[in-house]
């Protein structure tokens, strides 16, 4: 980040009247300058953290809705799988319920006939 601060210096008020006399006038346009620039780094700074941030929930929640898509494919075999058990019982069940009653009713007539 101190990289961006330098870049955004444009005035050295330090070094600025070695060289050449600066007028009063650009010297204040020159520490304004630097002083907004400065202003504009930190904003910057506060973004790439901001970005930084929002780039690493970004990453657990695609982690999150991998897992959780997992969990749906799991839960919906299973549900598949309860559901062909519950069939398969019932048919069972019917099954037994026909053969008690087809019993039943031919264990009537048989001791009707005697």
């Amino acid at each position: 980040m101190d990289s961006i601060r330098k870049k955004c210096s444009t005035y050295d008020s330090e070094n600025g009247g070695n060289f050449f006399r600066t007028p009063a006038d650009l010297k204040q346009f020159g520490e304004n300058q630097n002083e907004y620039n400065s202003m504009l780094a930190e904003k910057i700074e506060e973004l790439e953290k901001r970005v930084s941030t929002l780039e690493s929930e970004q990453k657990q929640n695609k982690e999150l809705f991998k897992r959780l898509a997992n969990e749906l494919v799991s839960l919906k075999s299973d549900t598949d799988r309860l559901k062909l058990t519950s069939k398969l019982n019932t048919n069972t069940i019917d099954r037994l319920v026909k053969a008690i009653d087809i019993a039943g009713e031919g264990g009537l007539s048989e001791t009707e006939d005697n």
